[in-house]
């Protein structure tokens, strides 16, 4: 630690995995802990608000008059990397379901995993709470032979392969949360059907659509990825989205349910009278953590973007993330972060010349990211070799990174902190981007 003429503040604590972190932080280089909202409700009322949203949809009739006896329903919801409170809905939603006629059996949930690790039979038990004996649950397998629909070509050209059972349903609904997100500005909405529910070819098209996209989009309305998926979308069918904005105490906000861009852009308002949190000026270092997305780095990584919005040219962002799964299922991640020579590797994806493209148009959006500011890494699941193979630096512990990164750059600097990772939107005074809301 540097000694002398450092005035301390009081410690900072920063969540990692399920304990917390402490650091000291010069007073003269503080500038402010930047949290999000939280939302102080009772379990009633989150019922209250699942409830309301259901019955109130946006942009559709109620879900009760769009079902009809005998229809094949199937439920896409979002897995277990993602704060929604899917067992709080499945209930309400269920009733509702019935109501219009469809019975328990004509009724399936499938768990949309993109890319993700499946869930055993455990954890969908346990996403689905007390319905999960009333009706079937499943994974979606993005890499099963034969298992997809061929649903043509978007506009853009891609051709989209999506999950067989979901395709051959009579009506859809998906169910996810609506927070800041790298590719698509933000989640929810019809991101639930690709690459929720898509192949293999048709996730890594998408992951590679966001290779060129020359700005940063996360916490944006106005994301090239999403705009375009949306154009298409509804070939496929999505009839009816239930959208949760959740706290960083894991606490429903609000919920939007009905049209999957109507109810999801409403959604975003929301989103952002919670994630959003003014900062006066742009920080040389950032201090961030993966709170919400700590599993493994492949989802760690995230934060980058959230920090990257305040961060300024030379600075250092310092990301504090346990990963226990490591570098996660795109082991040639870190490999593509390290690149310098990007251009190549896309040139090489788009021939169908690399291998996991799908890892690519992230890691590229860090390589670009790392040349313009410094990226430190605290975490106990990745080695420094990984790290090193990322072009990063490793510390030990906050506070390493942290004496570090003030010991490279002038002795006033201004630190930023932002405890809650993801779940974090944060902009400069109320100058928000004009790509974004």
């Amino acid at each position: 630690m540097i000694q002398g003429d450092y005035d301390l503040m009081p410690t900072v604590a920063l969540p990692y995995g399920g304990k917390e972190l402490y650091v000291n932080i010069p007073d003269r280089n503080f500038m402010g802990f930047f949290t999000p909202e939280a939302n102080k409700v009772s379990e009633l009322e989150e019922e209250f608000i699942i409830t309301r949203a259901i019955n109130n949809p946006i942009g559709t009739p109620k879900l009760s008059q769009m079902v009809r006896p005998g229809m094949k329903v199937i439920i896409i919801a979002d897995d277990k990397t993602r704060p929604t409170p899917v067992k709080k809905i499945l209930p309400i939603l269920l009733n509702e379901i019935n109501s219009g006629g469809v019975s328990d059996k004509n009724i399936s949930v499938i768990f949309a995993l993109g890319t993700h690790s499946p869930m055993n039979e455990d954890e969908m038990v346990e996403r689905s709470g007390v319905v999960a004996n009333r009706i079937k649950l499943f994974n979606s397998k993005f890499r099963e032979s034969g298992g997809f629909a061929d649903c043509g070509r978007a506009p853009d050209g891609m051709h989209v392969f999506i999950d067989k059972r979901v395709a051959e349903a009579d009506f859809k609904i998906g169910i996810g949360s609506i927070i800041p997100h790298p590719e698509c500005g933000w989640g929810g909405g019809a991101k639930i059907i690709c690459p929720g529910v898509a192949s293999e070819e048709t996730v890594t098209n998408f992951h590679l659509s966001f290779a060129y996209v020359d700005w940063n989009t996360y916490g944006s309305d106005k994301a090239p990825v999403r705009l375009n998926m949306e154009k298409w979308i509804n070939t496929i069918g999505l009839d009816f989205i239930i959208n949760a904005v959740i706290t960083p105490d894991n606490r429903v906000y609000q919920v939007v349910a009905g049209d999957y861009i109507k109810a999801h852009r409403r959604g975003i308002r929301y989103g952002c009278e919670v994630y959003l949190v003014r900062v006066p000026e742009k920080a040389d270092i950032v201090l961030i953590t993966s709170f919400r997305a700590d599993d493994d780095f492949w989802l760690a990584s995230k934060a980058v973007f959230a920090g990257e919005l305040i961060i300024k040219e030379g600075g250092t962002l310092i990301l504090v993330t346990p990963c226990p799964n490591g570098i996660g299922p795109h082991p040639e991640y870190a490999d593509f972060i390290g690149c310098d020579d990007w251009d190549s590797l896309l040139k090489k994806a788009f021939a169908g010349k690399i291998r996991n493209p799908i890892a690519l148009s992230s890691g590229v959006a860090i390589a670009k990211m790392r040349k313009r500011f410094d990226i430190a890494i605290v975490s106990e699941g990745l080695n420094p070799d990984e790290i090193k193979t990322m072009k990063c630096q490793y510390f030990v512990s906050v506070e390493d990174a942290v004496y570090s990164a003030i010991r490279k750059n002038k002795r006033d600097l201004k630190i930023a902190v932002l405890p809650y990772g993801i779940s974090t939107l944060p902009i400069i005074n109320n100058k928000i981007n004009s790509k974004l809301l």
